[in-house]
């Protein structure tokens, strides 16, 4: 007895890897599709966030399901073909000394502005008529 096997870059191409594909794309529409649905519907509170917390662990159990549908090498396939479109955008691992710099001060900003946003009237009394929101306009040079 030969047993056929796939590997993460060539899985064997059957029924099992699309219905776990399709099951899994499923899984991801079913919330992103019925919250905004249920949201709108005339219902109580507690109604409306039950079937909401439905959904969302439906959706896990299908995640799971597609999962054990495809198979280990179906699911390695599909990893592997994801996080290799990924890493094609993703950041570089070496960054010039003024890249980082700059990532720096943007990162310390938010945390140090955020304690002192309601300072800011009082320092700044130019934005007590504007409402100007000064940490917007940093963050949008820093970015």
């Amino acid at each position: 007895m030969s047993e056929q096997t796939g590997s993460a870059t060539q899985p064997i191409a059957s029924w099992r890897l699309t219905l776990g594909i399709i099951i899994f794309i499923l899984s991801i529409i079913v919330p992103a599709a019925g919250i905004p649905m249920v949201a709108t519907l005339d219902l109580s509170v507690t109604m409306k966030s039950s079937i909401t917390g439905g959904l969302l662990i439906g959706a896990e159990v299908l995640g799971v399901f597609a999962i054990a549908v495809m198979g280990k090498p179906g699911y390695l396939y599909i990893k592997s073909q994801v996080f290799g479109f990924l890493k094609r955008y993703s950041t570089p691992h070496d960054v010039s000394r003024s890249r980082y710099n700059i990532g720096l001060v943007c990162f310390v900003y938010r945390f140090c502005s955020a304690g002192h946003r309601s300072m800011q009237p009082i320092i700044f009394p130019v934005f007590r008529r504007t409402r100007f929101p000064m940490p917007l306009l940093v963050t949008y040079f820093c970015l």
